[in-house]
């Protein structure tokens, strides 16, 4: 992306003949994914919440004291052959796109929220929601272990990365009553159809859910699932090194 006259712009550039083409012109200013179908993007931008400009003011939570605690990010469709700009997600929760399918039919939403009462504080639900319709799936509920999640190649599974702690300690390989370190990541594999051996049910989701690298002890970091070869690849904390797999 760069920026010129009348706004940001995506330029299309191949490596071999240095030919570089305009994709996309004028675009709304904020962070996107491009579909990969190509004729929209799928924009996470910030709406600004109430303010209260009194002497006395609730603080509905401790960080709540902090600028912009208040503003809460949604999910918005920008079609680019009319420019048209369409909400995908609103509400007092944020939300974030995690992924979108490889047919360009389906955005994989993150919504976050707080619960200081009890660790873990933060939770995360994960929705499927169709663009077309814009109805929504709930695939993960409420799990305070999880940080992303991806599509497989057919759109049929999706690829979770967590902590050993997620979907009630699925993934822990620690003796009985340790606290696995939280920032050890693991990578789990939900079947949006059926599960199997050595699978757990979601959260109140029917969807089950395998944990992958539960005997793997290097540090799972960026990960992809290959629509190339239907492999995952990731890179992994192996002691002072990174290293592919």
């Amino acid at each position: 992306t760069r920026e010129a006259i009348g706004g940001k712009e995506i330029v299309t550039f191949d490596p071999a003949t240095g030919k570089e083409e305009i994709f996309a012109h004028s675009l709304p200013v904020g962070y996107f994914q491009i579909a990969p179908t190509e004729n929209y993007l799928l924009y996470t931008l910030s709406e600004e919440g109430p303010v209260e400009r009194k002497e006395i003011y609730q603080v509905l939570e401790p960080d709540d004291r902090q600028p912009g605690w208040r503003e809460r990010s949604y999910i918005a469709k920008y079609d680019l052959a009319t420019g048209v700009m369409q909400p995908v997600t609103f509400g007092y929760n944020n939300t974030r796109a995690l992924d979108i399918s490889a047919d360009g039919r389906y955005a994989l939403v993150m919504k976050s929220e707080e619960r200081l009462t009890k660790r873990p504080t933060s939770l995360y639900s994960v929705y499927r929601i169709d663009l077309e319709s814009l109805e929504a799936e709930l695939i993960v509920e409420k799990e305070g272990f999880i940080n992303a999640a991806q599509f497989s190649p057919d759109g049929s599974k999706i690829l979770v990365c967590g902590s050993p702690e997620a979907f009630d300690g699925i993934g822990k390989n620690v003796k009985e009553g340790q606290t696995p370190n939280m920032y050890d990541y693991q990578l789990y594999i939900i079947d949006l159809a059926n599960g199997g051996q050595n699978t757990q049910k979601v959260s109140t989701s029917t969807k089950v859910v395998r944990p992958i690298t539960k005997d793997f002890n290097p540090n799972v970091q960026q990960h992809v699932w290959s629509k190339f070869d239907n492999q995952i690849y990731f890179t992994a904390e192996n002691k002072d090194l990174i290293s592919l797999y």
